[in-house]
């Protein structure tokens, strides 16, 4: 995707004022805990984290009336920088429990999950940060406050494990306040080797002390009475909020069908049973089918004023009638592991939503959860895989479940032509925070890859440029 491509798309989206990364343009306090864990400057406003090689990461941030943005380099060790190790994952999360801990209410957890561990090969490894933004200075190393390896006590293992991915993914509890003190985090392994069995893949859910030590872990490889399948990639996908973590396995043979998929609802209460959402579950429309994958994508959220979790699962290789691999989401209520309700799926055919099925579209590829208030959850959901026009995988997000259903993509007329094939747009997405709206990534199998936000209160979407700072693909993940 060429840099002109990059005006072509904010101008197809509506973008009013370019977004680039401005460094040092604004310097804050450091955080005194008063402010969700994903404002990292204590400025009231929401922010992100995008990442790159070398590994170097930009958190921009929102300040009062407009978007200034400010560079922080985190800096890793010496390894993964020059072995250009990228990240893939990313969360907020807090290890705050008294008023006298204000250094510790809101880091960034990074994974690395290709990085080398005490000699083993992509056993990979989660990096905790203390952000402390100001100034254009490059952070040093110890603002870098431990490191997560499958070799920490508590985690049920001795050594990290080749190829296990540790860190693939990551999630936290979406908090909105500190009052519920130290965040649970969760980290997908799904290429590790389950009792002898390959990329049967794993979670584990913990608790972190501020030395990094884990207080307490719940390591998760399948559900209750069930065993474990080769390749079943469990970690794949992973969503947490208010004591709820829901993982994704989207290789997992069900019934003899290979990469049927399943998702695990996974409590971060040990004593609570884990449960699995697959085909076969009760109101999950369709059948078990080889290649389906579900649980490719996964989201969930806390409805606070209704009481319940609402958990949204991608199933982007369902084939809808004779329609292969058009792709299906499901959505499910939760007021307790193995207490789902209200299960219902959609696909391109559903009335309300945009699109018709077509093949290979990959409808569910990514999911986000999009709050409503006191009303049920809607949720955004990525096609990366659809044609727009004659324009083959340019993609689209949309949403479904709002009174009038929104899509992005490159339908809009603007003065230099169409975006090229292959943009895949929506091939991930992470749902709004405070008063961000989402932001989105594309396919970065681009030498100028791409990334991008929607403004706060649904304003213009914004691409966000990588300006040369980075040596190669910018946007290898997103979150905060």
């Amino acid at each position: 995707m060429s840099r002109s491509r990059s005006a072509i798309l904010a101008a197809a989206l509506g973008l009013l004022t370019p977004l680039g990364l401005v460094v040092g343009a604004s310097s804050a306090a450091a955080a005194t805990c008063g402010d969700p864990v994903w404002d990292f400057n204590d400025d009231g406003h929401t922010d992100a984290i995008v990442g790159g090689i070398p590994g170097s990461k930009v958190l921009y941030s929102e300040a009062s009336g407009d978007l200034a943005n400010s560079e922080l380099g985190l800096a890793f060790p010496g390894a993964i920088m020059e072995d250009e190790v990228y990240p893939e994952s990313f969360a907020s999360i807090s290890l705050y429990e008294s008023a006298g801990d204000e250094a510790f209410c809101s880091l960034a957890v990074v994974g690395v999950p290709n990085a080398t561990v005490d000699g083993v090969t992509n056993a990979g490894a989660v990096y905790v940060f203390r952000v402390v933004p100001g100034g254009d200075q490059q952070y040093p190393d110890d603002d870098l406050l431990f490191t997560i390896t499958q070799a920490n006590d508590g985690l049920d293992q001795t050594q990290p494990t080749t190829n296990a991915h540790f860190g693939a993914t990551v999630a936290a509890n979406d908090q909105t306040s500190l009052s519920d003190g130290p965040t649970p985090l969760a980290i997908g392994a799904p290429g590790e080797t389950v009792d002898g069995v390959t990329n049967a893949g794993s979670v584990a859910v913990l608790n972190l002390t501020k030395t990094g030590d884990v207080s307490s872990a719940r390591r998760v490889t399948r559900a209750p009475g069930k065993g474990v399948t080769k390749s079943s990639a469990l970690g794949t996908s992973l969503s947490a909020s208010r004591g709820l973590v829901v993982a994704g396995a989207p290789g997992r043979t069900v019934s003899g069908k290979a990469a049927a998929g399943s998702a695990l609802l996974i409590p971060t209460d040990p004593a609570v049973p884990v449960a699995e959402v697959t085909q076969s579950t009760a109101g999950v429309q369709g059948t078990v089918e080889t290649g389906d994958r579900l649980g490719r994508s996964v989201a969930a959220t806390w409805n606070a004023a209704l009481g319940r979790h609402e958990i949204g699962i991608g199933i982007p290789g369902e084939n809808v009638g004779s329609v292969s691999d058009a792709g299906q989401v499901t959505s499910l209520r939760s007021t307790g592991s193995a207490n789902l309700s209200n299960v219902t799926s959609f696909t391109q055919d559903t009335a309300g939503v945009h699109g018709s099925v077509e093949t290979g579209d990959q409808f569910g590829h990514a999911i986000a959860t999009l709050p409503q208030g006191a009303k049920a959850s809607a949720w955004l959901v990525g096609v990366p895989l659809e044609n727009i026009g004659s324009t083959v995988n340019s993609g689209q997000i949309q949403t479904v479940g709002e009174s009038k259903n929104r899509a992005w993509d490159a339908t809009v007329a603007f003065d230099d032509g169409p975006l090229t094939e292959e943009f895949r747009f929506g091939a991930e997405v992470v749902g709004p925070r405070g008063d961000r709206g989402p932001i989105w990534l594309a396919d970065f199998q681009f030498d100028d890859p791409y990334v991008g936000l929607n403004l706060p209160g649904w304003g213009p979407i914004s691409d966000i440029s990588t300006d040369g700072e980075f040596q190669g693909p910018f946007g290898t993940a997103i979150g905060g």
